[in-house]
Order: C-alpha cells, then sequence, then structure tokens
C-alpha cells in the first residue's frame, strides 16, 4: 500500500506540474529584454489578474517593509549573504513596481540617475580641488560636504 500511495501521490504531483506549465501566464514574456522590463512584463501579467497595488502609497508601504527586511537580513548570521541577495531582488522589484504605478520608465529612470551622479561626483572633485583637496586624501566628511555643495550648485 505505501509503495502504491507513493506512486498515486508523485503521479498525481507530475500531472498538477504538467497542468501548471501548460498554465503559466509568463511564457510569453521575453526573457532576452533588460531585467527591468522583464519585470515590467510580470508586473503587468499579475496587475491583469488583479494583483496589484490599488496605488502607489501601497507600493511605498511595500518599499518600507522590503528595506526593512534588507536590515533584518543584515543582521543575520545564517545565509546571511543569499538572504540579503533575495530582498535586494525584492527591493528592486517592488521599486520598478512603483515606477510602474507613476508611469516612469524604470530603464530612463536609473540612466539619468547614473548621468546625474557621475555630473555630480565630477563637480565634487572639482569643489575639492578648488579647496586644496583631492579626491584620495579627503575625509569622508570632506567628500560629504564637498557633495553637498555639488548638490547645492544644481539649484
Amino acid at each position: 500500500m505505501g509503495a502504491l500511495a507513493s506512486f498515486n501521490r508523485s503521479q498525481a504531483y507530475n500531472m498538477k506540474s504538467k497542468h501548471l506549465k501548460e498554465q503559466n501566464l509568463f511564457t510569453e514574456i521575453d526573457r532576452s529584454q533588460s531585467t527591468f522590463n522583464t519585470s515590467l512584463q510580470i508586473q503587468r501579467v499579475a496587475q491583469h489578474y488583479g494583483f496589484d497595488w490599488d496605488d502607489a502609497k501601497g507600493v511605498i508601504t511595500k518599499l518600507y517593509e522590503e528595506l526593512a527586511e534588507i536590515i533584518e537580513a543584515d543582521a543575520s548570521t545564517l545565509k546571511r549573504d543569499e538572504h540579503i541577495r533575495e530582498e535586494l531582488g525584492d527591493l528592486l522589484f517592488t521599486t520598478i513596481s512603483l515606477a510602474r504605478h507613476y508611469a516612469v520608465d524604470p530603464e530612463v529612470a536609473l540612466n539619468e540617475a547614473n548621468r546625474k551622479f557621475e555630473y555630480r561626483f565630477q563637480k565634487m572633485i572639482a569643489i575639492l580641488e578648488a579647496n586644496s583637496l583631492n579626491l584620495n586624501s579627503a575625509s569622508k566628511e570632506q567628500l560629504e560636504a564637498a557633495w553637498q555643495q555639488a548638490k547645492q550648485q544644481e539649484k
């Protein structure tokens, strides 16, 4: 009886697994696109079936939850790196959802943030040099002060 029951459970699992594969709603997603766009497509499928936050406020609440989970993972010693990677992935996925709720292309937003950072960093170096400091010898406090000055100069 034990072997027969095990066989029946195995068959039932295989049939269920096959049915789920046939019903996989994500098979049509183009996985060759950027990870951001893949995430957007996955979220749009879920959204189509009503599995989504009502508004951006709900996503922001979730972002705080995910950030708290990263802090918790950072304090952990058991599989810490794996846990942090998993939680960072959840945070990024949720951030992409926030972009979607605001109708912002996350690729464009990140590219703009990269350019802004590069510009400010170069400006920070110029500020340090104008104060007879250099990037290699400046303290963290001096770097931060120059960074804040660079940000102020943009306004």
